[in-house]
C-alpha cells in the first residue's frame, strides 16, 4: 500500500496525524480514534473495579480480625526460596516487634495475613495440655482394651 502500518494504539498518541487531514478518511480516522478512547476508558475503569475487587476478596475478616497493636511481637510468614531448599526448612522468621509508621525507613513492610502472634495466653495453653490428656487416656484405654481382648482369648 506504500504506508508503513502503525498500531491503532498509535492514533490517540498522535492526534494530528498526515491522515486527519485528508478529506475521504477524515471522518472514518475520527470514528476510530473516539472508538479507541472510549475502549481504553472502559477497560480503566473495569480494571479499577477488579483491583477493589481483589483486594476486597484479599482483604476480606483479615484486617478486622487482626489483634496485632504496635509493639506486638509476631511470627512472620517467610517461605523459602532457592536451590536447595527442602520442605522441611523454617517458613516462619521471628519474632519481629510491629513498629508505628513505616514513612520513608528501610524496614520490611509485611500484610497483617502473614502474621502471627508470638505468644500463646496461657489460657490456650491450658486447653491445648487437656486435650493432650483426654488423647492420652483415650489411647490407654483402647491399649488395655485390646491387651484385655487377647487375654480373653487365649
Amino acid at each position: 500500500m506504500g504506508r508503513r502500518l502503525r498500531a491503532p494504539n498509535k492514533l490517540l498518541r498522535t492526534r494530528t496525524s498526515s491522515a486527519a487531514r485528508t478529506g475521504a478518511f477524515a471522518e472514518h480516522y475520527r470514528a476510530l480514534v473516539d472508538r479507541l478512547t472510549r475502549a481504553s476508558e472502559v477497560t480503566r475503569t473495569a480494571l479499577a473495579k477488579d483491583q477493589l475487587r481483589r483486594k476486597k476478596y484479599y482483604n476480606r475478616r483479615v484486617r478486622e480480625t487482626t489483634p496485632f497493636g504496635v509493639g506486638d511481637l509476631v511470627w512472620v510468614l517467610k517461605p523459602p526460596r532457592g536451590k536447595d531448599i527442602t520442605k522441611l526448612a523454617h517458613q516462619w522468621v521471628g519474632p519481629a516487634r510491629i513498629v508505628p509508621d513505616a514513612g520513608y525507613d528501610e524496614r520490611l513492610i509485611v500484610h497483617c495475613s502473614f502474621l502471627v502472634s508470638s505468644s500463646c495466653p496461657s489460657s490456650s495453653l491450658g486447653t491445648v495440655a487437656e486435650q493432650i490428656l483426654q488423647e492420652l487416656a483415650r489411647e490407654d484405654a483402647d491399649s488395655q482394651d485390646e491387651n484385655g481382648d487377647e487375654d480373653a482369648e487365649t
